[in-house]
């Protein structure tokens, strides 16, 4: 009841005020509300706001600024920086650092929700030095937290993991009890740590994390610091901390994701009845790739318990699941292009309260992204994992059976399990590599990409991998951090595309290319200083 009295007061404020200032109180106050963490308030009366009617230069550029705060807030993703520009240039001109700092800072937080990490790092270094002589607490405490998670996104873990102590610094001299953003900097220094192999140091911060989650407004982001903690004690071992922590997360949002995710921590802790019974109910709910990751899952399980024809099966209608996922995409596309245009679609997630928060979207997303155990699934290229895993094993394999053959008779049950797992997997990478060789000769043969799937361009990049020409380790060699899309990309000069057929082939637009070789050359290696 407070907050609806306190929110009713603060609108008889605004709409009492006269002349030219109304407009502006009111921008003061979703600004208000918006640092407050009142944003479903701060959106409602944002929407209220007749942008045609804003014709003041400064406050057009103070509603760019609160509505790029919004849209990061709701996930909205702007596809042009046209907004982010305008705000950059006037605050420029007015030097006005600290609302220029901000400007810079929802520039690479777009950059980054569009999926341009180079640019969404140079924004944001950006907003650092623009900050640097303006001095807003709040702000910098979130520049440094955002350089520290997209230089881990990077790899460059060392250089996050000072970022995220002078975050932490912040921190400690505003002397705040947000429990948001103590646990955002102690989750962030955790991750880095974890990624550095620092186990004791992991296992420190999540027990000073762990305090403070309860406290914080939002289920889904409760959720999604159990996940962290629970992934990273699951990753180093820690199966029976892991578990509490997991089960948590699933309780408070007993989604197919989270069942998952309790499903694999309950079966490392070889509670086989109850990881059955939570993959049997995330099926009934779960989406294409979910459902591949559950095939996947109880394939390996499958080939752990020597059950080798059933795990063959499990890892085939994992391979037909995605071929049917790769129908489902090409409708939802359609789908979702109109859903985006849909208010209410939009107005119902606001009810719902199921996005992040603007202090942990980005650090959830990276984490939770990079861990391939939460809400986002991993992007590594499946394929090229496969293969490397195939081999492996297959020479693991080939060894025990040299030895085992020496050994005699008695060895001849295990020799024949061994030759039938060494079969299996090479019988995996030649389907993988098959169909990578299809692919490429259709498209050598005047065919397109429609109806690719990121499995396909997997595929194809791995076939092309295994042909012996260097062309993708070239690719690899000169670029960082490609998806399979983008390196099949590069390597159409190697299937004798030429340059003015490539819109076709990509069945895209020719302004779409012109972005595309724009975005991967933001991703070519600097060559190292001499």
């Amino acid at each position: 009841m407070k907050h609806a009295i306190y929110f009713l007061f603060a609108l008889l404020l605004v709409f009492a005020g006269c002349g030219d200032r109304a407009q502006t109180n009111k921008l003061d106050l979703i600004d208000s509300l918006a640092t407050t963490d009142e944003y479903d308030s701060a959106y409602a009366l944002f929407r209220s706001i007749d942008p045609n009617s804003i014709s003041d230069d400064e406050e057009q550029a103070f509603y760019g600024i609160l509505q790029m705060q919004l849209n990061a807030r709701y996930d909205i993703i702007l596809e042009n920086d046209s907004l982010a520009d305008a705000c950059i240039s006037y605050y420029e001109q007015k030097h006005d650092g600290s609302r220029l700092a901000r400007a810079y800072y929802y520039k690479g937080v777009n950059a980054f929700m569009r999926g341009d990490t180079v640019a969404a790092l140079t924004h944001i270094k950006q907003a650092e030095k623009e900050e640097a002589k303006a001095y807003t607490p709040w702000l910098r405490y979130l520049i440094l937290g955002n350089l520290a998670f997209i230089h881990n996104c990077m790899g460059a873990h060392k250089t996050a993991f000072a970022y995220s102590k002078k975050a932490l610094d912040q921190l400690n001299s505003s002397k705040t009890d947000n429990a948001e953003w103590i646990c955002y900097v102690y989750d962030l220094i955790a991750q880095c740590h974890l990624f550095l192999g620092h186990k004791d140091s992991v296992f420190a911060y999540y027990a000073k994390t762990i305090p403070y989650i309860e406290k914080i407004k939002y289920k889904l982001d409760r959720a999604a610091y159990y996940t962290n903690a629970g992934y990273a004690f699951y990753l180093t071992g820690e199966y029976e901390k892991a578990e509490p922590l997991a089960r948590k997360a699933f309780e408070l949002y007993p989604f197919s994701t989270m069942r998952i995710n309790l499903a694999k921590v309950c079966h490392a802790l070889h509670n086989d009845e109850e990881t059955d019974t939570l993959l049997k109910a995330a099926w009934k709910e779960a989406g294409y790739d979910e459902k591949v990751e559950i095939l996947e899952f109880l394939g390996k399980t499958s080939e752990e318990k020597q059950l080798y024809k059933e795990s063959a099966d499990y890892y085939r209608r994992a391979r037909a699941m995605q071929d049917s996922a790769r129908m489902a995409r090409n409708t939802e596309v359609l789908v979702s292009a109109q859903k985006n245009l849909d208010h209410n679609e939009l107005e119902r997630k606001l009810n719902e309260r199921n996005k992040l928060t603007l202090w942990t979207v980005v650090l959830v997303a990276a984490v939770i992204g990079a861990a391939s155990y939460a809400y986002n699934r991993s992007r590594l290229n499946k394929a090229h994992k496969a293969i490397k895993d195939g081999q492996r094993m297959i020479e693991r394999y080939t060894m025990e059976l040299e030895q085992l053959k020496a050994g005699g008779e008695e060895n001849r049950s295990r020799i024949a399990i061994l030759e039938t797992k060494i079969k299996e997997r090479i019988e995996r990478q030649r389907a993988i590599l098959e169909r990578g060789r299809k692919l490429c000769e259709g498209i050598r043969g005047g065919g397109t990409t429609a109806g690719w799937a990121s499995a396909d361009y997997e595929a194809a990049v791995e076939y092309l991998r295994a042909d012996g020409c260097g062309a993708v380790e070239d690719v690899e060699r000169s670029h960082s951090r490609l998806t399979a899309y983008n390196t099949f990309f590069l390597l159409l000069p190697a299937l004798g595309v030429e340059s003015s057929d490539v819109a076709r082939v990509m069945n895209v637009s020719q302004g779409a290319v012109r972005t595309m070789r724009h975005r991967l050359r933001n991703k070519e290696k600097k060559p190292a200083a001499i």
